[in-house]
């Protein structure tokens, strides 16, 4: 469900750096604060996939689902083994992510389905380019360029390294 966001600032010790930063603080299970984009709030229709461990992207991995009667596939690429080359993710054989390098760290869907109300599949991912990094990214399908499914329209990224 889309719904307003509900989230405090706190303040707390950083164990890394010996500082107290703030940190936000959400009160629900939140994946990614958006704020001026073309999002629906309210109940969103969202894909047949099981959000589990198995949402992880690692290369050669393939998630295949369907959404609103069609059918998605997918993929995961990339060279290497622990620093990995051309991390690429592909939707029905159409490229929507690629990374030159990535170190030690996999991709993950977090959601699959209807965000901006059209019908049309967006997506909500984890595309971290380092172990430490968290990197969440959004597209949304209304925002697409013609002849494209989708478009990356958001990111945050927040480095937790010491």
């Amino acid at each position: 469900m889309l719904v307003k966001a509900r989230y405090g600032i706190e303040m707390r010790e950083d164990a890394c750096s010996s500082t107290i930063p703030t940190y936000l603080a959400e009160k629900r299970n939140t994946i990614l604060f958006v704020n001026q984009l073309p999002i629906k709030k309210g109940k969103v229709k969202i894909a047949d996939v099981a959000f589990s461990d198995s949402t992880y992207l690692e290369p050669g991995s393939v998630r295949i689902f369907t959404f609103a009667g069609k059918h998605y596939k997918l993929e995961a690429k990339a060279q290497g083994e622990s620093q990995l080359k051309n991390y690429t993710l592909l939707l029905n054989g159409e490229r929507i992510v690629r990374e030159a390098r990535v170190d030690a760290a996999s991709f993950a869907l977090l959601f699959a389905g209807d965000l901006d109300g059209d019908g049309k599949l967006d997506l909500v991912l984890s595309l971290p380019t380092d172990y430490e990094e968290l990197r969440v990214a959004l597209f949304l399908s209304s925002c697409a360029p013609p002849g494209l499914q989708m478009s990356k329209v958001a990111e945050i990224e927040d480095d937790f390294s010491c």
